[in-house]
């Protein structure tokens, strides 16, 4: 019987499992490119707490009461940039970080397209600045859905090792696509992808 991982808000208080899980998650990355400064690996307790404490949307993925993954995004302008998707190496090829990915893409929507002052998921800020109550969790990889293309979101943007083909086919099996790709400032060479916020095909015909 396969036990799919609980998907909810991350708090302060998740700082120090989240940096545990993805200090290990990118360990496999700084061995294959050879490099122990990768961001995600230098990245502090403090930073970690200070992004929870932000305007930046950030989830976990628990097994009971264990941590096993997390991903944080935040919106600029048309965009949602998402980051540090990261899976604890051996609950990898689960689908665990499928769900995150899934979940993190529905609670910028959500934000994008709550009207001012209504309710957004797990007690993140609405455009009005008022907090929403934290309702009841979605089922384990079933975000609460919004609906696309209403607000000013357009894409989803993030990117990874262009060397990383594992990471590659999830990010490709969830709609993302390569559009570029440039060096990271230690010289490794990193894919740029990007996936379209589809707005609801017109009925009006």
């Amino acid at each position: 019987m396969i036990i799919e991982p609980r998907i909810a808000s991350a708090g302060v208080a998740d700082a120090g499992e989240i940096l545990t899980v993805q200090r290990a998650a990118y360990l496999v990355e700084a061995q294959r490119y050879a490099d122990p400064f990768l961001p995600p690996l230098t990245e502090t307790l403090d930073e970690v707490r200070a992004v929870l404490a932000g305007p930046a949307t950030v989830l976990t993925a628990r097994l009971g009461h264990r941590l096993v993954g997390s991903v944080r995004a935040h919106v600029d302008g048309d965009t949602a940039h998402v980051g540090r998707l990261s899976v604890a190496p051996d609950q990898q090829g689960r689908g665990v970080g499928g769900r995150l990915l899934l979940a993190v893409e529905a609670a910028c929507l959500a934000q994008e397209t709550a009207p001012a002052g209504e309710p957004t998921p797990a007690g993140k800020p609405t455009p009005a600045g008022k907090p929403a109550p934290a309702g009841k969790p979605a089922p384990a990889g079933e975000p609460a859905p919004a609906a696309p293309g209403v607000g000013r979101l357009r894409r989803f943007a993030l990117f990874t090792g262009a060397d990383s083909e594992q990471n590659l086919r999830l990010y490709r099996r969830h709609g993302y696509r390569v559009v570029g790709h440039r060096p990271d400032p230690n010289g490794i060479r990193l894919a740029l992808l990007e996936k379209a916020v589809v707005s609801p095909a017109r009925s009006d015909a």
